[in-house]
């Protein structure tokens, strides 16, 4: 047979433009989820109250004209459905594009099955192409994907949503949906599952879902017996010892989880065969990645089909699970000096690689399947009621907080506060009201996603102009933070003789820095101690990591207005992307060669350029100058001391996978802090900075060979 994939073989071509389209389909459900118009979510009463009337699910169709002429009778409904219109009409677009292009897929599958079979294709029939190895892995995917499509439809897009979604769209685009008789395909396809995020799911579920497009079941009954039966990518022959079967067939047995809620009785009534996957694709593993991100536990997934959760018994048995888990841990510690060794600097030359290419590879295949399987299937241990009422403590104080922070922002635009330059703003001291109100509405419960929604509400009111404007409004924060900092360190530490001493001192001790102190611990502990004093009695630490949070806060900022733009500006975003790259591209020049063309002071290119760059997100707050400097004799020893001296007090958590304070009331954020003396130090000359690193760089030097 001719190849199968050949520019000249139409059905080839067909199937994989097809699966091409599914990926890019996925692609777009994925990124359109971060759009999701937060009003149509109707989470808080505020927003019930006033869009329950206008927003509407499916019961939309049952009572259309009664709706309509509720609308049309209250002057303050039409004014606020406009205005919905006008603020939402290009996402809901955008969003009922992507789901009619499910249906459309589904659609193009089942045509394309229905014209093999009528010979439409000369020579090539559904038995053919899976035997062709090109043809069973396409055809394989092509329904995988239509699969996970549904999946994370239900997952992104909750049923509710779904449904206010696509009738504001059918409301609001009157005129092409009344020529496009789709949409009501559409949305027989995409109604409300009842599937919502937690243990219990609805009964049929999602076999029910995938089934509302019927399907050629002797295509489907085919193609499960190819995945349960044959090696598609060839895989085996790359893991050849057996307990690594599972993680050789990983992206095969995702496919055929996915694939066997269209043929459900396998799962219901047919133990053999779930017995036979089971042995083959889950014989030491529940848990698998199934679409970037989609984490499934068999366990619960299995629950309500008796064939497969018996078949899955042995798997998940407590005593095996143990063995199992001991080996791992066996394998890991053997693993570790076998890495090490070859990290080495200078071993990984290229005639030493040559030669143990094969025990490399083994090395490498023992901890790629390894580390697969521990991420997969281990979680960090809970510590106890203690720490959870400690959590439930501090969100409750940090709640209060932000309450009090809302109301006193409220005043400040309330035009009583007698505060420089503040003028009265009726519409942003009812803002930061309502945004105390839904602060106080949170709960402890939903924590992990609570910070997120607060950011949601506050760029669903302000919109991309309100958070360049909050952008600036930080900015100014940061440069007088800065200042500040700045100011105590010049004017207090760095001017005291008793201070200058010790520098002066230590400045000595540690002279060359690229030498190797003989008793580091000594040298660095006595330092430390005589520096305490600094930290306990000042407030350099809250200074700085204001900064630090100040700067988290704005970067979080510049990464939602360049989603924006890049969505709602493409083009534009695009331009100024190659622009400020071709303007960095002949400034370097420059440097290395004057004659080089430069923007003169009078040119206005850098600062406008400036401004648009920042209104499109594309900077970096970390690496930017805020303030000018003078050279302060002995900064980079002050802040390598500072940074020692929270170092001491740090320990590495492995389930967070970052630095916690070893006394859980220090109430330290790392990440903030490490942030506020990167901003610090790039207000100073680069030799501040590579003199720091330098300083660093000879305490672990020092410390390892001291060990």
């Amino acid at each position: 047979m001719a190849d199968f994939m050949a520019e000249n073989n139409p059905c080839g071509q067909s199937i994989l433009r097809l699966v091409s389209r599914g990926n890019a389909i996925i692609a777009e459900l994925l990124r359109l989820s971060h759009f999701i118009p937060p009003v149509f979510r109707l989470d808080g009463r505020t927003e019930q109250h006033k869009y329950a009337e206008i927003l509407a699910d499916f019961s939309y169709f049952r009572q259309q004209e009664y709706f309509d002429h509720n609308i049309d009778s209250k002057p303050d409904l039409q004014e606020l459905d406009e205005e919905l219109k006008v603020n939402h009409s290009d996402i809901l677009t955008r969003l009922y594009l992507a789901f009619e292009s499910i249906h459309k897929y589904i659609t193009d599958l089942n045509r394309l099955l229905e014209e093999v079979e009528e010979g439409v294709y000369i020579q090539q029939t559904i038995e053919s192409i899976l035997l062709n190895a090109d043809g069973k892995q396409l055809m394989a995917e092509a329904l995988y994907l239509y699969g996970v499509m549904l999946l994370v439809v239900d997952m992104k897009f909750e049923g509710v949503v779904r449904e206010r979604i696509l009738v504001a769209y059918h409301r609001y685009s009157a005129q092409r949906t009344s020529a496009d008789s789709n949409i009501d395909d559409v949305c027989k396809l995409l109604r409300s599952t009842g599937f919502e995020q937690g243990p219990k799911r609805p009964q049929g579920y999602p076999e029910a879902f995938f089934g509302r497009v019927p399907m050629n079941a002797q295509f489907v009954s085919m193609l499960v017996d190819r995945l349960r039966s044959d090696d598609l990518y060839h895989q085996i022959s790359a893991f050849p010892l057996p307990e690594h079967r599972s993680a050789a067939l990983a992206t095969q047995a995702a496919m055929l989880y996915v694939c066997l809620y269209f043929a459900p009785s396998i799962l219901h009534s047919q133990p053999a065969k779930m017995r036979e996957i089971v042995d083959k694709f889950f014989p030491d593993n529940w848990v698998i990645s199934v679409y970037m991100g989609m984490v499934v536990n068999l366990v619960d997934a299995w629950e309500p089909y008796k064939a497969a959760k018996m078949a899955l018994g042995n798997t998940v048995e407590h005593v095996f699970v143990k063995e199992l888990a001991g080996k791992l841990h066996v394998k890991l510690t053997q693993l570790n000096p076998a890495v090490k060794q070859f990290l080495q600097e200078g071993v990984l030359h290229e005639e030493y690689v040559l030669d143990n290419i094969p025990k490399m590879m083994n090395v490498l295949r023992d901890c790629n399947v390894t580390l697969r399987w521990l991420m997969l299937h281990t979680c960090p241990v809970p510590e106890g009621n203690k720490k959870l009422r400690e959590k439930q403590s501090k969100w409750e104080g940090f709640k209060k907080e932000g309450c009090e922070r809302m109301r006193e922002l409220a005043d400040v635009f309330s035009g009583a506060k007698p505060l420089t330059r503040i003028e009265r703003n009726e519409s942003l001291q009812s803002w930061f009201s309502e945004m105390a109100k839904q602060i106080e509405q949170l709960s402890a419960e939903d924590s992990t996603s609570a910070g997120r929604k607060i950011f949601q509400k506050l760029e669903s009111t302000v919109g991309t102009f309100g958070l360049s404007g909050l952008d600036r409004l930080l900015c100014f924060m940061l440069v007088r933070e800065l200042q500040t900092f700045v100011y105590s360190i010049k004017s207090g530490v760095l001017r005291d003789p008793l201070w200058q001493d010790m520098f002066r001192s230590l400045s000595s001790m540690l002279s060359p820095v690229r030498a190797t102190l003989e008793h580091p611990q000594r040298v660095y502990s006595t330092y430390l101690a005589r520096s305490s004093k600094l930290w306990s009695s000042s407030s350099f630490t809250d200074v700085l990591l204001r900064i630090g949070q100040i700067q988290l806060l704005r970067r979080l900022i510049g990464y939602e207005l360049h989603t924006a733009a890049k969505f709602d500006s493409k083009f534009l975003t695009s331009a100024l992307h190659n622009l400020n790259q071709a303007l960095l591209a002949a400034v370097g020049e420059h440097y290395h060669n004057p004659e080089r063309p430069y923007p003169s002071e009078d040119n206005p290119l850098l600062y406008e350029l400036t401004a648009y760059l920042e209104s499109t997100g594309i900077n970096h707050p970390l690496s930017k100058i805020y303030v000018t400097t003078d050279r302060l004799p002995y900064i980079e020893l002050f802040v390598l001391l500072f940074v020692l001296s929270h170092l001491s007090r740090m320990h590495y958590s492995k389930p967070l996978g970052k630095l916690q304070p070893k006394k859980p009331q220090e109430h330290v954020d790392i990440s903030a802090l490490v942030a506020g003396v990167i901003t610090l130090l790039h207000q100073f000359h680069a030799e501040v900075n590579e003199l720091f690193v330098a300083l660093l760089g000879q305490y672990v030097r020092s410390m390892i060979a001291a060990r």
